[in-house]
This record gives C-alpha cells, sequence and structure tokens, in this order.
C-alpha cells in the first residue's frame, strides 16, 4: 500500500546516518504502524532491536497499537503531543505520520519534538502536502472536495472525509513547515515530495 511505502521512507530519513540508534519516539502514533516502521528499518540498518515509545492522545489507537505489536522492543503511552510527558534530549529520533496537521498549536508541538530529541538527533514528519504545479494542485482539490467526501459518506455513512479536505488545504505548503521547524530550533532541514507533493517527508537535525 502506498501508505505503506510513505512510512518506510520516513523512518528510513529517521535512522540513516544515526548510529547507533536505540531510543525512537513516534508522536500521534495512532496503531503503531509508523513505530513498527521504524523497528524494522533500525533491525535491518543496525542490526539492533531499538526501543520505541509511541504516543497518543486516544487510548483506543493505543490498544490497538498494543494489539498489533505487543510490548517487546515497544512502550506504549496516552499522552498529548503538546505537552509530551518525557524528558529532554532522550531519544535519538522523533517521528509523527499524518498528526501534525491537527494539532491545535503546531509550533509548540515541533518544539516539544524538538525537546526530547538529543542534540544531533533526528526530527522526521510525514504529512499531507500542497503541490507546487498548479494543475496537479487544483486536480488534487477537486478530487479532496468533490470525490473523497462523497465515497467516505458512502463508506462510512460519515461526514469525516470533508473535514480531512479541509485539514489539508489549511495546513502549511512545504516550504513554510520547513521554517516552522526552524524556527523550533532544528536545522538541516530538508524535504521530500511523494506523489508529486500531495505527500512530503520533512527531516531535520536537532542542533
Amino acid at each position: 500500500q502506498m501508505d505503506r511505502r510513505w512510512r518506510r521512507i520516513a523512518a528510513d530519513e529517521a535512522v540513516r546516518g544515526l548510529e547507533p540508534c536505540r531510543r525512537l519516539l513516534d508522536v500521534a502514533t495512532g496503531t503503531g504502524d509508523l513505530a513498527n516502521a521504524l523497528s524494522q528499518v533500525v533491525e535491518r540498518l543496525q542490526n539492533l532491536r531499538p526501543d520505541i515509545v509511541g504516543v497518543d492522545f486516544t487510548g483506543p489507537m493505543l490498544k490497538q497499537a498494543l494489539k498489533k505489536y505487543g510490548t517487546y522492543g515497544f512502550r506504549w503511552i496516552e499522552g498529548d503531543g503538546l505537552h509530551l510527558p518525557l524528558p529532554d534530549a532522550a531519544f535519538d529520533a522523533c517521528t509523527i505520520a499524518f498528526g501534525l496537521r491537527n494539532m491545535v498549536d503546531r509550533p509548540r508541538a515541533l518544539a516539544e519534538m524538538a525537546r526530547v530529541v538529543r542534540p544531533g538527533g533526528r526530527v522526521v514528519i510525514l504529512e499531507f502536502s500542497q503541490p507546487r504545479n498548479r494543475l496537479i494542485r487544483a486536480g488534487y482539490d477537486w478530487y479532496s472536495y468533490q470525490v473523497l467526501p462523497r465515497v467516505g459518506a458512502w463508506l462510512s455513512g460519515s461526514r469525516a472525509y470533508l473535514y480531512l479536505a479541509d485539514s489539508i488545504r489549511d495546513f502549511w505548503g512545504a516550504e513554510e513547515l520547513a521554517e516552522q521547524m526552524r524556527r523550533a530550533g532544528l536545522t538541516d532541514v530538508r524535504y521530500r515530495p511523494l506523489m508529486f507533493g500531495v505527500v512530503a517527508v520533512h527531516a531535520a537535525v536537532r542542533s
């Protein structure tokens, strides 16, 4: 699936160049898929089993993560991404996938992610973005507002997919997110557009 590939790319960005990479944090971990991808990448590249903490605001999501991936190498914590219940500089890398745009205070969330990463560690963000090409953006907007909500409502009986389209449109573009990461004290910020810029992986280093 496409989202699994995106998560593997994000995990690779978080881990590559950090040796050894023993402690990792995944914020807004949901059902733990990115946390699991991180574990697989570290084992493949460094031949060690890392300690991974997954934090999420929603208890039922964490129960699903626990059911899917267990506790061997994982710790699942209920917590707020704006006030992470974790010490400073405790992790080699911190990730978040499709959760930052839903934070009520995004700069605060970025600052918290930077806080818990050690100097020289990495912060990686996988998130929906805004295609730079006008034609692709126009087509994406049409799909998001005309097709996705109708299909989603038909499948689920809810209007949640309309919120998804609104949240994507209201979120920062790739360049603005990069600038916000710099303001949070991160350096060497770079990003990689995926699927014509509909999604982007941003990576940075804690100074």
